[in-house]
């Protein structure tokens, strides 16, 4: 009786993988019918995965494998009730974690720094929390799963770091459990209203909704650390753990504003093919009194049409440079108007000098938008390896700190660039 519930059980879940690859599979002119049917077939195939899942429950004979459906999305999708929380700039996925664990509170006072330094070091003299958290933490291929309050702590730091972050991009925690993609909801259309006399009819308008698929890929960093200094230095493990916090968010911001969508690496808002764009000219150009404020209030003016208002410019400083450097007829700095000189302007190294626009090698793009219709998805499961033997000769160790990351914009119309800025 069991096999054939769980028969029935892996039927199911396996229909409810094949309508996530579907909706994957949605282009982006995907009409309003698909999309419904599709939203559809997800919910009558969750809905049976569920029933079949509750039979297992009932007959006491549901396997472990089979548990991964209640816990998290599955495989290709997301369940349409499962867990929805982002962090904005200034809140504390550690905070959230520890609230949510239990027996783990005394890891409020841990760090993953000095976690690292026991590892490489074998000593773990004011490390016995980290130590204690770290023996039923191994992962996959030897590597060690950080417990879920050090990894908040983590990606706490990155976040602190990241300008977008600042400027108003969700961080979206997915399970360390989890595997495959996420499924959210896409707003591609508003509704829309109108007046209606006395027993007038009133005409339907419905949102048009679209598929996002949250595909996390890998983000690595490998970095060596002489185990003389992280022996001898009492500051070791601090500067360890910033400096890893720091290059995770370095990339991560990258990826937001600049990522290819090639491979693992996401697609960042300069890859986005929905968004609005301004441009410089054919082969860029550096701007003027007449041209920067002109071209910068365009670029903001296609965020405000399709209703949504800029929260944040971000640019590389060389661009930041450029436009505020500007001086009016009295040699004083030109002020914007339309409501820019207010807008916070973020500077990030991680935005290129570097692109090409037409015969220019050397153009650079500026970023506006509603920021807080970006979401940046991180896997909490942050996993370590550590190696010895590669750096025997230097007497070095090496950690290999990996998670999964992706970027996807809520509203495609809620941000705009500026592109073929160039410095001469």
């Amino acid at each position: 009786m069991s096999r054939a519930l769980q028969t029935q059980y892996n039927a199911a879940v396996a229909d409810v993988q094949a309508v996530v690859a579907q909706i994957r599979a949605l282009p982006e002119n995907a009409s309003r019918s698909q999309i419904d049917s599709l939203q559809r077939d997800l919910q009558v195939a969750t809905t049976e995965a569920e029933r079949t899942q509750a039979n297992l429950e009932n007959s006491g004979e549901l396997e472990s494998v089979s548990k991964r459906f209640i816990a998290q999305p599955v495989q290709g999708g997301g369940r349409p009730d499962a867990e929805w929380r982002t962090f904005s700039h200034g809140e504390s996925i550690a905070d959230h974690f520890a609230a949510r664990s239990v027996g783990d509170d005394d890891l409020q006072r841990g760090s993953l720094g000095r976690m690292l330094r026991g590892m490489a070091t074998g000593n773990w003299r004011g490390a016995e929390l980290e130590q204690r958290a770290l023996g039923t933490a191994t992962g996959s291929a030897g590597g060690f799963i950080v417990p879920d309050i050090l990894a908040g702590q983590f990606i706490d730091l990155a976040r602190a770091k990241m300008v977008t972050s600042a400027a108003g991009v969700r961080v979206l925690p997915l399970e360390k459990d989890a595997f495959g993609s996420y499924t959210i909801a896409k707003l591609t259309a508003d509704p829309s209203t109108a007046w209606v006399a006395e027993a007038g009819t009133i005409t339907p308008s419905d949102p048009t909704f679209g598929a996002v698929v949250i595909d996390p890929g890998k983000l690595a960093c490998l970095v060596r650390v002489s185990r003389e200094l992280l022996s001898d230095a009492p500051n070791a493990a601090e500067i360890l753990q910033r400096t890893l916090a720091a290059a995770f968010g370095a990339e991560m911001d990258r990826a937001v504003l600049e990522g290819s969508g090639v491979g693992a690496e996401p697609g960042g808002l300069a890859s986005i093919a929905g968004l609005g764009e301004e441009s410089m000219g054919d082969n860029g150009a550096v701007p003027t009194n007449d041209t920067g404020p002109a071209k910068l209030a365009a670029t903001v003016l296609k965020v405000r049409q399709a209703n949504h208002e800029p929260t944040a410019i971000i640019s590389s400083p060389r661009q930041w440079s450029l436009f505020h450097n500007l001086k009016d007829g009295q040699k004083q700095p030109l002020r914007f108007g339309a409501g820019l000189d207010e807008l916070n302007w973020y500077q990030t190294s991680n935005c290129s000098d570097a692109i090409t626009q037409g015969s220019s090698g050397a153009a650079g793009n500026v970023y506006t938008g509603d920021f807080t219709k970006g979401i940046l998805a991180v896997r909490q499961g942050i996993e370590i390896y550590i190696t010895r033997d590669a750096y025997l000769t230097t007497d070095e160790v090496a950690f290999l700190v990996t998670t999964r990351a992706d970027f996807q914009a809520e509203d495609d119309g809620a941000f705009a660039r500026l592109i073929g800025v160039t410095a001469s």
